[in-house]
C-alpha cells in the first residue's frame, strides 16, 4: 500500500507541473492590436512571456515589480491585468508562437497574422482577370492555406488566377486555414458588365450654298472644331489667381500716381511761397530818438554848459 501510495503522489506531482502542450491560435492583420491571454493562475510564482525563446515581459506577483527583455517587440507590447500580453501595431515577423510561463508550467499561443488582396481593385469586369492573394504568416509545420468562393467553390492555395471573371465569381471569398478550417480573413468582390462601346461622333451639317458645299466650321473645304466659350465658373483656379493679380498690380498703381500727383502739387505750392518771400521788400527796424515833451509842469531840459576855458600860460 505504501508503494501504490507513493507511485500515485509522484504521477499526482508530474501531472500537475508538467507543461501545457496544447496551442491556442490567435489571429490579426498587419497593423493591428492582439492581446494574447494567459489562463495559468498561479499567484506565488513569476509570469513570463517569449517569443522565439527570447523574453518579452515578466511580473513578479509578489511585489508586483515587472521586467522587460531586449527583444523589438517590446516597445509595442505591454503587459495587462498581469496575465495578457498586448501587442499593437503587429508586423508580419511578429507571427508565431508565444510561450506564457509561470514555475514550471506553460501555455502556448500561436499568432497569425494573414492579410488578403485583390489585383486589379474591384469591382471588377466580366471577361477580365483578376488574382486573388492570401498571405500568412505562422502558421505551423503541415499547415496549408486554401481559399473559398460563393457557391461553395474552394482552391487549395494560397494565389487563385480568376481568368475570365463572371458574374459567378461575385461575393465573399474566405481564406481559410487547414486542417482546423479556421477563416482567418476574406475579401468581398463586386463584378459589373464591361461598358458599352462608345458611340460614333454625330455627322457634320454641311450647308448647299449654290453649286458649293459650305459648313459653319470649314476654313478653305478643312472642318475644324468650334470651341464654346468658357463660362466664367467653368476657369481654372489659376486663372482667377491670375486676374486678381492684375487687378491688385493696376490698384497699387494707381494709387502710387495718385500719391505723386498730389507731392508735386504741394511741392510746386512751396516752391512759389518761397519766391515770393524773397520778393517781398524788407523793412528794416528803425529806432525813434529820445522824444522832447512841453507841456505845463514840465520844461525843457536847457543845453549842457561848455567846458571851463583852460587859462593859457
Amino acid at each position: 500500500m505504501l508503494l501504490v501510495w507513493v507511485c500515485v503522489s509522484v504521477l499526482q506531482s508530474v501531472w500537475l507541473n508538467a507543461p501545457c502542450a496544447a496551442e491556442i491560435m490567435d489571429q490579426t492583420k498587419p497593423g493591428g492590436t492582439v492581446a494574447l491571454t494567459c489562463s495559468i493562475s498561479d499567484s506565488t510564482n513569476t509570469l513570463s512571456w517569449f517569443h522565439g525563446g527570447k523574453l518579452i515581459h515578466s511580473i513578479n506577483p509578489k511585489n508586483g515589480l515587472p521586467l522587460r527583455g531586449k527583444a523589438e517587440m517590446v516597445k509595442r507590447s505591454r503587459l495587462k491585468h498581469e496575465t495578457t500580453l498586448e501587442i499593437s501595431g503587429v508586423t508580419r515577423g511578429d507571427a508565431g508562437l508565444f510561450t506564457c510561463k509561470v514555475g514550471r508550467q506553460e501555455e502556448q499561443h500561436r499568432l497569425i497574422v494573414a492579410s488578403a488582396s485583390v489585383a486589379p481593385p474591384v469591382p471588377l469586369v466580366v471577361g477580365g482577370g483578376a488574382v486573388l492573394r492570401c498571405d500568412v504568416d505562422g502558421l505551423a509545420d503541415g499547415w496549408t492555406v486554401q481559399w473559398r468562393g460563393p457557391g461553395g467553390r474552394s482552391h487549395e492555395a494560397a494565389t487563385v488566377h480568376l481568368s475570365p471573371v463572371t458574374e459567378q465569381d461575385g461575393g465573399t471569398w474566405e481564406c481559410a486555414i487547414t486542417p482546423s478550417g479556421k477563416t482567418i480573413t476574406d475579401v468581398k468582390i463586386q463584378v459589373r458588365d464591361p461598358l458599352p462601346p462608345t458611340s460614333p461622333p454625330p455627322p457634320t451639317t454641311r450647308m448647299t450654298v449654290g453649286n458649293k458645299e459650305a459648313c459653319p466650321h470649314c476654313v478653305n473645304g478643312t472642318q475644324t472644331a468650334q470651341t464654346p466659350p468658357l463660362l466664367p465658373m467653368e476657369l481654372s483656379w489659376w486663372v482667377w489667381a491670375a486676374i486678381g493679380g492684375g487687378c491688385v498690380v493696376v490698384l497699387l498703381w494707381v494709387l502710387a500716381l495718385i500719391m505723386y500727383n498730389r507731392l508735386s502739387r504741394r511741392k510746386r505750392r512751396f516752391m512759389k511761397m518761397k519766391e515770393a518771400a524773397l520778393l517781398r521788400p524788407k523793412n528794416y527796424c528803425q529806432c525813434p530818438g529820445p522824444r522832447v515833451t512841453t507841456g505845463p509842469g514840465r520844461t525843457k531840459p536847457s543845453a549842457p554848459a561848455p567846458p571851463p576855458a583852460r587859462p593859457e600860460p
